[in-house]
């Protein structure tokens, strides 16, 4: 049944109490849904109003801790460009013990060479040393032999001359 105002006197008493008993029905059931709607907005504001007060605690926390975490990535900046530094001064003293040990080593090299050199002359010269001490002994044995012989000699001709 429709109602639109223009049929209603022509519906039978019967077709009223029906035709108000729809209408009576839709306005309870548009009640209900009315009151769940009402209901459901209160949750809502409620759940939308905690909501807001844990957004804005959050952003209290939030606003609390930007300055620290501001300080605390300063800090960590201000870290890692001593860590940098601390990195690049260990790279360069590592850089400058390795280009002073090479040095160190090719001058180690060339001192033991030069004492390997040194020590083969020391037993060139100890060798040849050893031979002119043999060569003065071997002179100092003739010298006292022609010594013993000039004193021979130097008797036998003082006899002679006697």
């Amino acid at each position: 049944m429709n109602f639109d105002g223009q049929n209603w006197n022509r519906n039978s008493p019967e077709q009223m109490r029906e035709m108000v008993q729809l209408y009576f029905d839709q306005a309870t059931i548009a009640k209900r849904e009315a009151a769940l709607n009402a209901e459901r907005n209160l949750n809502l504001q409620s759940r939308l109003s905690t909501s807001e007060i844990t957004n804005k605690r959050l952003l209290d926390i939030l606003e609390g801790l930007e300055p620290k975490l501001i300080e605390l990535l300063q800090k960590a900046a201000e870290n890692e460009m001593v860590r940098i530094d601390a990195t690049q001064e260990f790279k360069d003293a590592h850089d400058r013990l390795e280009y002073e040990t090479k040095t160190l080593s090719k001058e180690l090299s060339k001192v033991q060479k030069d004492a390997n050199d040194f020590a083969a002359n020391c037993r060139k010269l100890q060798h040849e040393n050893i031979e002119k001490n043999s060569e003065i002994t071997k002179m100092k044995n003739r010298e006292d032999i022609s010594e013993k012989e000039l004193e021979s000699l130097k008797l036998k001709y003082s006899n002679i001359v006697k």
